[in-house]
C-alpha cells in the first residue's frame, strides 16, 4: 500500500466518524428505566405505567429490567397523522343545513284551521 492509498483510507474513516458525530451520541442496546424515562421526557412512574399496560416492552439481563433501545426509539420518533375534520358542536350533522332550515320552517308554521 503506498502512502496516497493508505490517506484516502484515512480520509473515509474521518468522514464516517463525521457522520456518526452529526447524528448524535447513540443509545446502548437496552437502557436503565431511569435513563430511558430521561430519553422520553417522560417520568419513571409513567414509564412503569406504560410498562403494565403493555405500551412498552422489556428485556430481562440479568436481574435488572431493561428498556430496548428499539423501544425508546420507536416511541420517540415522530407520530403523522391525518388531522380530523371540524364539526360545530362536536357532532356531525344528520342533514344538511338546506334540510334543516326547511324542517325549522315547517316546525314554525302556524297550523290551518
Amino acid at each position: 500500500m503506498n502512502s496516497e492509498q493508505v490517506l484516502e483510507q484515512l480520509l473515509m474513516e474521518l468522514r464516517e466518524m463525521r457522520a456518526r458525530l452529526e447524528e448524535g451520541p447513540s443509545l446502548p442496546a437496552a437502557l436503565k428505566r431511569t435513563r430511558a424515562a430521561r430519553e422520553l421526557s417522560i417520568s419513571v412512574r409513567k414509564l412503569r405505567d406504560m410498562e403494565r399496560s403493555g405500551d412498552i416492552l422489556t428485556c430481562e439481563i440479568g436481574d435488572s429490567t431493561m428498556i430496548p433501545r428499539s423501544e425508546v426509539e420507536r416511541l420517540s420518533a415522530p407520530v403523522r397523522s391525518t388531522p380530523k375534520p371540524r364539526t360545530s358542536g362536536g357532532r356531525p350533522r344528520a342533514r344538511s343545513s338546506a334540510e334543516e332550515a326547511q324542517a325549522l320552517r315547517r316546525a314554525l308554521r302556524k297550523p290551518k284551521d
